[in-house]
């Protein structure tokens, strides 16, 4: 299952000031949505659903009558305007994105299965963020599995975690909040102090093998004191020193 986030837009010049959705990535296809195909989208409580209509649709007609009797909308997946890497696209606007009790400038999260794509209002976030999903690694000692997160990105460096910086984790019920230290504490027995006295964990920011690009791995008593579990989905988000990683409860959000 495929999850990130979106904002509402607001719709280009002839569209007037309707809210505007705009979905694009390549694991659509992989979900079945091709260039091309049917989608019928319709509003639900703070968000939109978008099902895949089959190939073999019997008539037409009787799918569009259905879906405007329930405030929807029948839509067309296209091919995105990267040229470099196109994509399939979901590009839609209208009144029936208020009839989900959405509004523009609303944020939105994505979760999609094959064929079936589920977006709900979001409130929580702020500015910069993105999900990614708790991992397994083999326990050296017990040689069981263990929960690890892993984060990587060239945006970490943006948001000063660049290689070989030191930073704090504070692992709460349900989110771990990792913060940037290097400038604040400029000894090194000093930091450690400092950790140990509020009961933090020490980490150092890594290089990716293939480039210059940033990463923290965390696993073990960290992770597990924030109640993070394999293939749980989390939020991060992400400001100049520091980066926050939060549980999502998707039953909680509608989905």
């Amino acid at each position: 299952m495929n999850t990130q986030f979106l904002s509402v837009g607001r719709g280009v010049a002839y569209e007037g000031h309707r809210p505007r959705i705009r979905l694009s990535a390549s694991w659509l296809l992989d979900m079945g949505f091709t260039p091309g195909a049917l989608v019928q989208a319709l509003p639900e409580p703070n968000g939109i659903v978008f099902t895949l209509c089959d190939e073999n649709i019997g008539r037409y007609s009787e799918l569009a009558r259905s879906t405007d009797e329930k405030n929807g909308k029948l839509l067309q997946v296209i091919t995105g305007c990267n040229k470099s890497h196109p994509s399939p696209a979901i590009v839609t606007t209208g009144q029936y994105i208020l009839y989900g009790g959405l509004s523009i400038g609303d944020h939105l999260i994505v979760r999609c299965t094959h064929g079936l794509i589920r977006m709900r209002k979001f409130s929580d976030i702020a500015g910069n963020a993105k999900t990614i999903s708790v991992v397994s690694r083999k326990d050296k000692h017990t040689g069981g599995r263990i929960p690890k997160v892993r984060i990587s990105g060239e945006w970490m460096a943006e948001a000063g975690f660049t290689p070989l910086a030191l930073v704090t984790a504070e692992s709460k019920p349900g989110s771990i909040t990792l913060a940037l230290r290097d400038q604040e504490i400029e000894k090194y027995s000093e930091l450690v102090k400092y950790t140990r006295a509020n009961k933090l964990k020490l980490l150092q920011v890594r290089q990716e093998a293939r480039g210059p690009v940033p990463y923290i791995e965390m696993a073990g008593s960290c992770v597990e004191k924030a109640g993070f579990a394999t293939d749980d989905v989390l939020m991060v988000h992400y400001e100049y020193g520091l980066i926050k990683l939060q549980k999502l409860d998707f039953e909680q959000l509608g989905f």
